[in-house]
């Protein structure tokens, strides 16, 4: 379904805010103290989820568990009942999006949106951008066991994936969290307009595009999985045999590249910051733990549309070295060779360059420490504390793969 012919039943529809006016004002009053909580939780979900959310392809269930439904009522100070009767008050909301989240009856996917509003008006964009991804991991959950009835095969979703052209998101952001990220994003950039408004069918409008747009990006894949099904298409996963007719097909240097970036930049955007690897960054260069993590936190928040730059150009320039294959990224090797590409004097290698230039700029823009000192020893010490943290992020994240 389209904005358009939403629009036309929203707009048909009365003015209805019964879900507004009894909900959200919970959540205005709870959420100043309880949002951490809220954000907590979907950290750890995705922490406990990792392996299947950062796959290639949609190969293993999701499963989002009552339990995990049930903590977001506590967080806005109401019991799941109370949220369950204002809903079967309402009398304008066409009452089958309901099925949308059967279990919980719709109530666990409203509350998420109303949260979603809040974040939007007080203009906290992370904490907005990590609650329209829970939502959207929600809807994918329950919708994976209809476009997958039976669990799908490794071999064949492989080459589907391989073999899939770069219209599709999963090709683009090569992870299944990236990939629902911005399907989810797109959604709720387009209907933003309706969370504003807030009247009920406009909510629930809202609520039936996420959900049609989660559908639309598995059912794409499952048309091209279960046509490759039927042909015989695989792609081996078993054996060490690298030829075409075992369908063995290995990754070349750019899609690593995109790959590993795309893994990297959301660990560290979606997760936050790894404490363990900023004490390792700090000590190493002989700085105050507490100031890279200022730092870095800053970078996450004003400069996060660059982190995927950083990082590629790190690879980039490692998998250019003479030897340097994907899988020594895992290794010690890894670590070496980027500390002598950061001491590289003389150099007139562009992307040396650039990458010096983003992390001057950034430690200039988002490190206190960096601008309040005049001694270069302790400027050059911060940013490559950064620049190391960015390097062990990598190789951390090469490990999973």
């Amino acid at each position: 379904m389209n904005k358009k012919s939403i629009d036309d039943n929203a707009y048909l529809s009365d003015k209805n805010q019964d879900l507004l006016d009894n909900i959200y004002p919970s959540i205005e009053k709870n959420f100043p103290s309880r949002s951490n909580s809220h954000q907590s939780d979907i950290r750890r979900y995705i922490d406990k989820n990792n392996e299947i959310l950062f796959a290639t392809g949609p190969v293993y269930r999701l499963y989002f568990s009552d339990d995990e439904r049930s903590k977001i009522f506590s967080h806005i100070g109401m019991r799941k009942l109370q949220v369950d009767e204002i809903i079967k008050k309402d009398k304008t909301v066409d009452k089958s999006w309901y099925e949308l989240d059967p279990q919980f009856g719709g109530s666990f996917n409203l509350v998420c949106a109303l949260i979603i509003r809040y974040y939007m008006l007080h203009k906290m964009q992370k904490q907005l951008e990590n609650t329209v991804l829970y939502l959207a991991l929600s809807t994918y959950s329950g919708r994976h066991f209809k476009s997958f009835p039976y669990l799908p095969n490794e071999n064949i979703m492989s080459y589907t994936i391989n073999n899939l052209s770069n219209k599709y998101k999963i090709k683009q952001y090569g992870t299944i969290i990236a990939a629902i990220k911005d399907t989810a994003m797109v959604c709720h950039n387009t209907y933003t307009d309706y969370l504003e408004r807030g009247t009920d069918v406009l909510i629930n409008s809202y609520l039936y595009a996420l959900h049609t747009r989660i559908a639309g990006f598995l059912n794409n894949i499952a048309s091209e999985y279960y046509k490759n099904k039927e042909e015989g298409n695989y792609i081996n996963l078993e054996k060490d045999d690298y030829s075409e007719e075992n369908y063995h097909i290995t990754d070349n240097d750019s899609f690593v590249i995109s790959r590993l970036s795309n893994n990297v930049t959301n660990q560290i955007l979606v997760k936050g910051i790894d404490y363990k690897l900023v004490k390792l960054s700090a000590n190493m260069c002989q700085i105050s733990v507490t100031s890279l993590q200022k730092a870095l936190q800053n970078i996450i928040e004003n400069k996060n549309k660059e982190i995927a730059k950083i990082i590629s150009l790190i690879i980039q320039l490692y998998l250019d070295g003479e030897g340097n294959t994907p899988e020594s990224i895992a290794s010690k090797r890894f670590v070496e060779y980027c500390l002598e590409i950061y001491v590289k004097s003389n150099t007139n290698d562009k992307s040396i360059l650039e990458l010096r230039a983003l992390l001057d700029n950034w430690m200039k823009d988002c490190s206190e420490d960096y601008v309040k000192t005049n001694r270069m020893a302790t400027k050059n010490n911060l940013r490559k504390a950064f620049y190391l943290y960015m390097v062990f992020s990598i190789q951390k994240e090469a490990n999973k793969l």
